[in-house]
């Protein structure tokens, strides 16, 4: 039995003393103290778990006596699980005694008079049933198959009761466990899965509904295996529960058929052909006769089905326009938002199914409904259908192309409101009662150095409709690009400042991948005479003063988030005007990121080293060192970013940028990383180090030529190299240094080639996570064999790397590989031309993929029918030997 330590023996004896004097608000504080310690601190109890454990199973047990002190004491248990499960595995005896706990409270679960025909119990408070309920699936995510077996043994108990409870609870407590319990669970799935389907014929309302509940998470949980044994008894039973004569069930078995319908299966509209009649027939009668949320649950279903059959969902199209739009127009309570919100994105999801030839005779008719809509929301606050619409005309945007430009003028005002809105943010203590509604919320809690831990609370649906106008604006700027170059100057006023002042990390991710788009926007509108180039120069210098601000700002409050997705924004607002960067971005920004970038990797590797040490020293918590260890990762990934950024600037500034890297970067932070016995860099540095060495050897014009040395040895030295990433880039490498400076390389020529050889000829070449290192490996071995002079027959080499294509994993890479072969086929290479076949098959393999250019693709059909015209007997046995599908895909013609 262990001992209580000194800090919390008090707590533990003033905690008794409170509840036997009945002082519950106060037992009450102590037990939240307990679940904070527990959140923040989980290791305090590694020495006392089994009699503070002990205590508060005896107060969870004792609801009776007071709820609120019993549902906290199951919160500690449950918190220090999630936190701390190694731990609290040392005791099994904890678990053992918490789980009946929990199903007790199920058992008390009671059907009132309203149940039937309410989608969720409007309890102002949580029940102990709700929390009972809850607790089953924290515990089981948190311990996972250990206490597998376990719940297995205590469903089937429950299996056994005579009560409708008993039944309930077992499925329920199946429902709640079997993602935690996964491995376990799937061993017994025949026997676990024929008790949710009997429970689908109990006579008691309540089991049918947790069996359907439990079947819609099962096809998430064990999605797709679960829907391939079972598709066809699931869709029986959901045909069947869309008719019960409970409304809540109808609901549920229609809502059932988004879990089951997931994305995961490519075969969907063959499995669900013989019942999608029937299906459409229930959800146009609930529709026609349901409940209100019996008609939201079907619209939802109706919605899925769009997605899957797409344009063959045209076979329904017309029969339910006109209900859906009828439902659009008539629902028009506050009651009845949802609803319409569902509605029109069924409609407007229905419309892209079936494409746009079939949707343009009805795009008017639509358009004009959703502007009647817009006008009626126009002054409505907090109104969820503005999400719902903003949505839906980027969607009707793509559908109907051009065709859609001149509506932008009704839908771009409201848009920009949207985006510019600032969400409602509210801080409380973490104890402190709260005086709004907290469903309307959502709520973080972060811990501050002596002003202990704080709730910060968003509103949600400002912040939905926040998100929804930034990524409606991006979706626009993506796919019209300068067509949309009258808003532009208010797009960007808009989204530079919210970068700032951003406060969701997925707003911020989304205004920074806008930006970019919108950098390219202007670029694209200058290239074609539509906006004059003096307002490239006024945004490149808004958007980089403001990121420059906001790296800033993010290493003040320490946000590694922030300033990884800011360092990736500037790389994408550079890259996207590419070789245009130097004419755009003034010189000031060299030596401003240059030293921004120094010290955002020289603090990434400072607090990733401590990171590492703190994981060394833990306890095997296992919890605790995953936390740690994604933070580590965040660190590496703070130092990738930047170092991408140095390259970019490398690439479009050499002349300007490379003297200030040289000195700023190269000698006081890359060059020391190629030192193998520097203790402060891991191999993770090293990698970022041969890549940046890599483009100051490709862009430096030479200024890295005292260095050459120094980086052929790391390079050398690191191809046997362990590390996934580490041979990727000496793979790469090795040919950049034999095209920029092949002289210096010569010596090393033979080593490089057979070192290439045998990435190249590896059992494990073609594996998946092989593949770009096999791709670079074949591009270093093309950059010898052109630039670096080599001893071998090239006339050899050349057939030797032909037969090396086509390549994949690196497109980059690939496509100029593959460029690199349609030029000879263009010159007629006697060498190429000798093996017309293996040319042939290139050509149809890479053609209209991510592997070849689109002018490639174009030329590469274009040579096929030349070489068909000039060589046709050469030509049609090289054809021969091409299957049907890559035959044919050369010549295109269609299958």
């Amino acid at each position: 039995m262990g001992t209580i330590g000194e800090s919390d023996e008090g707590m533990v004896d003033t905690l008794q003393k409170c509840l036997s004097h009945g002082n519950f608000v106060e037992a009450n504080n102590i037990l939240m103290r307990f679940t904070e310690i527990a959140t923040n601190k989980p290791t305090f109890f590694s020495k006392t778990i089994q009699p503070v454990a002990r205590v508060m199973l005896e107060i969870a047990n004792g609801a009776h006596i007071n709820e609120t002190c019993a549902m906290s004491a199951n919160e500690w248990i449950c918190t220090l699980t999630e936190n701390a499960g190694s731990i609290v595995n040392q005791e099994p005896e904890i678990i053992k005694q918490f789980v009946p706990s929990c199903i007790n409270w199920v058992l008390g679960v009671e059907m009132t008079e309203e149940w039937a025909t309410l989608e969720n119990d409007d309890n102002a408070s949580l029940t102990l049933y709700e929390v009972g309920v809850e607790s089953l699936d924290r515990i089981s995510l948190a311990l996972g198959p250990v206490v597998g077996e376990y719940m297995l043994g205590v469903i089937n108990n429950l299996w056994q009761g005579q009560d409708w409870k008993h039944r309930f609870a077992a499925i329920t407590t199946i429902s709640q466990t079997c993602e935690g319990c996964g491995p376990v669970f799937e061993r017994q799935m025949e026997s676990l899965a024929n008790k949710i389907f009997t429970g689908i014929d109990d006579e008691h309302p309540m089991v049918r509904h947790a069996s359907i509940r439990s079947i819609a998470q099962l096809c998430e949980d064990f999605n797709p295996e679960f829907q391939y044994s079972y598709k066809d008894v699931i869709f029986k039973i959901l045909l069947k529960e869309m008719g019960d004569p409970v409304p809540k069930n109808q609901a549920y078995a229609a809502a059932c058929l988004t879990n089951v319908c997931n994305d995961e299966i490519e075969e969907w509209p063959e499995y669900l052909r013989p019942y999608i009649d029937n299906f459409i027939s229930k959800i146009v009668g609930l529709l026609q006769n349901g409940l209100l949320f019996v008609k939201e649950k079907a619209i939802s279903a109706l919605t899925t089905f769009a997605e899957i059959f797409d344009t063959e969902f045209n076979r329904f199209y017309d029969q339910l326009f006109p209900i859906l739009v009828d439902v659009i127009e008539k629902a028009t309570s506050k009651q009845e938002e949802k609803l319409r919100s569902l509605t029109i994105s069924c409609l407007v999801l229905a419309s892209v199914a079936i494409g746009q030839k079939l949707f343009m005779p009805k795009s008017e008719r639509v358009i004009g409904l959703l502007y009647k809509v817009q006008e009626q929301i126009a002054n409505v606050p907090d109104n969820t259908l503005q999400v719902c619409l903003l949505k839906a005309w980027t969607r009707i945007a793509r559908i109907m192309g051009d065709a859609f430009v001149p509506h932008f003028d009704n839908v771009m005002p409201p848009l920009l409101r949207s985006a510019s809105i600032t969400p409602t943010v509210i801080m409380t203590d973490f104890d402190e009662q709260s005086q709004f509604n907290i469903n309307e919320y959502h709520t973080v809690s972060s811990s501050f150095e002596g002003i202990g831990i704080k709730r910060f609370s968003i509103k949600t649906s400002e912040l939905q409709e926040l998100h929804s106008a930034i990524g409606g604006i991006l979706s626009y700027v993506s796919f019209f690009q300068e067509k949309l170059y009258k808003y532009h100057q208010d797009m960007c006023n808009i989204i530079i400042p919210s970068i700032t002042k951003s406060s969701s990390h997925d707003i911020r991710e989304l205004a920074c991948e806008t930006l970019a788009q919108l950098i390219l926007m202007l670029h694209q509108a200058i290239k074609k005479n539509i906006a004059p180039a003096d307002k490239m120069f006024e945004l490149m210098d808004f958007a980089l003063h403001t990121l420059d601000t906001s790296i800033h700002e993010c290493v003040s409050l320490n946000d590694r988030g922030g300033i990884r997705t800011l360092f990736l924004c500037l790389h994408d607002c550079l890259d996207v005007i590419s070789e245009d960067v130097i004419k755009f971005v003034q010189p000031k920004y060299y030596g401003l990121f240059a030293e921004s970038i120094y010290s955002n990797i020289m603090e990434a590797i400072l607090k990733r080293n401590e990171l590492t040490k703190d994981i060394e020293m833990q306890e095997d918590i296992c919890e605790v060192i995953e936390r740690l260890e994604d933070e580590r990762i965040q660190e590496n990934e703070i130092v990738e970013a930047c170092t991408d950024v140095s390259g970019t600037f490398l690439e479009h500034c050499s002349s300007g940028f490379t003297p200030i890297f040289h000195e700023k970067l190269w000698k006081k932070l890359f060059l020391p990383m190629l030192d193998e016995n520097a203790p402060q860099f891991d191999d993770e540095d090293r990698v970022a180090a041969l890549c940046i060495s890599c483009d100051f050897v490709s862009y430096g014009g030479g200024a890295a030529g005292p260095y050459m040395n120094k980086i052929t040895n790391f390079v050398m030295g690191n191809m046997n190299s362990t590390n996934h990433k580490m041979l990727y880039s000496v793979a790469y490498a090795q040919g950049v240094l034999s095209q920029f400076f092949p002289r210096e390389t010569q010596q090393h020529v033979p080593r490089m080639l057979n070192h290439l050889r045998q990435l190249i000829h590896s059992p494990q070449a073609q594996m998946s996570i092989n593949l770009g290192i096999t791709c670079n490996a074949i591009a270093s071995f093309y950059k010898i064999l052109k630039f670096a002079n080599p001893s071998e027959n090239q006339h050899d080499m050349l057939n030797e790397w032909m037969s090396y294509l086509p390549a994949r994993g690196d497109e980059i890479e690939a496509r100029k590989l593959h460029s690199e072969l349609v030029n000879y086929v263009k010159n007629n290479h006697p060498v190429v031309m000798s093996n017309l076949p293996k040319v042939f098959h290139i050509f149809s393999v890479v053609m209209n993929s991510k592997n070849a250019t689109k002018k490639d693709s174009e030329t590469m059909h274009q040579l096929a029918q030349e070489l068909l015209q000039r060589n046709p007997q050469q030509a049609n046995q090289a054809l021969s030997m091409l299957d049907e599908f890559h035959r044919k895909k050369l010549l295109k013609q269609k299958n």
